[in-house]
Parts: structure tokens; sequence; C-alpha cells
């Protein structure tokens, strides 16, 4: 007797997935099935691109099914920035928008063969109309991570030491410092989704929604 071919992944299913809800059984039939299931795979691969941006899919994913991967993340789309997600020692990016560049520095090669956990860092670069702000979140003790905001004046007319930034959840302020070498430092931020608010004598100068899980 043939064994019950599995049917196809809903979108349900997959958020699942991709959000760490299935079981140990539910993750392994999963895998499984994306493994022998060519349909799945494609709309798999259309819902890790929209979410990590990766372009290096050796298939186009249909219109169709980008459009569904927005759907199936609301959230995402325009609403925050970027999404990054706390993994033991590392940092992941899982969603950031189209205007916001990612980069990972290379980890430093310990010392002497020596073995251990070594912080991750992504590093965020996104353009204003007067300025460029870079985000450098590294991974810090347990659920924390550390941010340092590098501010730059594309016209080089600001004194980027009169620029302050703001650190604020649900509308409320939680750190504030003016920038220093034009830049400032977000220590122990947690879980949570935040609102980094660069600003000038109260006009503001960018915004970054930023969602840390």
């Amino acid at each position: 007797m043939q064994p019950e071919t599995r049917k196809c992944l809903s979108e349900a299913e997959i958020g699942a997935y991709l959000e760490g809800r299935l079981s140990s059984d539910g993750k392994e039939s999963f895998e499984g099935h994306l493994v022998e299931c060519k349909i799945c795979r494609r709309e798999f691969a259309a819902i890790t691109r929209v979410i990590v941006r990766k372009d290096d899919f050796a298939e186009e994913a249909p219109a169709h099914l980008i459009k569904n991967a927005i759907n199936l993340f609301p959230e995402k789309n325009s609403v925050v920035d970027v999404i990054v997600n706390l993994i033991k020692d590392s940092i992941k990016v899982l969603y950031c928008s189209q205007d916001i560049n990612i980069f990972t520095p290379t980890p430093v090669p310990a010392l002497r063969g020596e073995k251990g956990p070594r912080p991750e860092m992504v590093i965020l670069k996104k353009s204003f109309e007067d300025i460029d702000v870079e985000l450098d979140i590294e991974k810090a003790a347990g659920s924390l991570c550390n941010i340092r905001v590098a501010v730059d004046d594309i016209r080089k007319k600001t004194l980027m030491n009169t620029v302050r930034v703001e650190l604020l959840s649900e509308e409320r302020e939680l750190a504030s410092d003016l920038l220093e070498d034009g830049e400032a430092v977000l220590e122990d931020v947690g879980l949570g989704s935040y609102t980094i608010k660069i600003h000038k004598k109260g006009k503001i100068l960018g915004e970054i929604a930023l969602k840390i899980k």
C-alpha cells in the first residue's frame, strides 16, 4: 500500500515554520514535504525572499507568490523597516525594507585557536533627504543588543554634534543622546518594537522602525 501523499503546505504552516511555532514532528514533516514538492519549494522561496531579502534564488518567484508572502506578513509592509531575531550569539535579519542595505561583517578568527561565543553584528544603512544613517546592531548578553547609530550629513552643512538620537517604544522615550563625533550608542536594548528617531531642534531628519524578536 502506497503511503498517503502529504497535501501542499498552507500559508499558515509556512508562517508558523518561519516563526518557529511548529513542533519538532511538525517541523520534520514540513521539511520532508519541502524536499519532495517543487511547488511548495517555490512558494517557500518566495516568502523567504520577501522576509530575508535574499537575491540568490535559482528561480525567479512568480509575482502572485510575492504578493502572497506580503499578505502573509502584513505588518512588514511599510509599518516596520527592520525585523531582527536574536539567536544565541548571533543576529538574523528576518525582514528589511527595500531602501535599507544590509551588511554582515566577517568574524575575526579566534586567537591561538581559542574557541568560544563571539557576538555577531549586522550593519544596516539607510539614506534620508539630508542624512545617511548607519545602524550597527551587535548581540549583547542574554536577549539584549547594543545599537550604534552613526549619522553623516549628505550636504556636509549640518553640525552632527547638534543632532539628537532618540529610542522610543510606543511613543515613550527610552533613551536620548546627542551625537558625539557623529554617533551615539544605545546599550542593552531588549526584545520589542522601537522607533529610532533622529532630529535637530525639533526637525525630524529620519526615523527607522525596528522590531527585535
